[in-house]
């Protein structure tokens, strides 16, 4: 049974499969779930619906995920987002908290861990 849940999520990988992947398992947990395979794609979609937290891949081809954060703290929008990457090294964690993410996650991505803390920033 589907449960239903009023925020929208928004992925951010390139990364099909696991985009798949996570829309699949966010969706059965009643989450309303966009998906985008870019940098650009988010920004199109951010500025189209409310989205109440972004889950997006750091390294990316066209826009990477620091440069999305930058787009989205230049226009003042404060949603949440939680960082993907396989790549986590202090820098990346230095740049993302100076930006504000409101969390790290490593790939390979441990579903149950991602829900939990995917519902504790949606209940601050």
């Amino acid at each position: 049974m589907i449960k239903q849940n009023r925020n929208h999520l928004l992925i951010v990988d390139d990364d099909k499969e696991l985009l798949d992947g996570l829309l699949s398992s966010l969706e059965q947990k009643g989450y309303k779930v966009s998906c985008a395979l870019n940098g650009l794609e988010a920004l199109s979609i951010i500025n189209q619906y409310h989205i109440d937290l972004i889950l997006m891949d750091y390294h990316m081809p066209q826009m990477d995920g620091v440069e999305v954060l930058k787009h989205l703290r230049d226009l003042d929008n404060s949603v949440p987002v939680i960082i993907m990457t396989g790549f986590g090294d202090v820098s990346t964690y230095l740049i993302g908290k100076e930006l504000g993410i409101a969390e790290f996650v490593n790939k390979p991505i441990r579903l149950k861990h991602l829900q939990r803390i995917i519902k504790t920033i949606l209940k601050n």
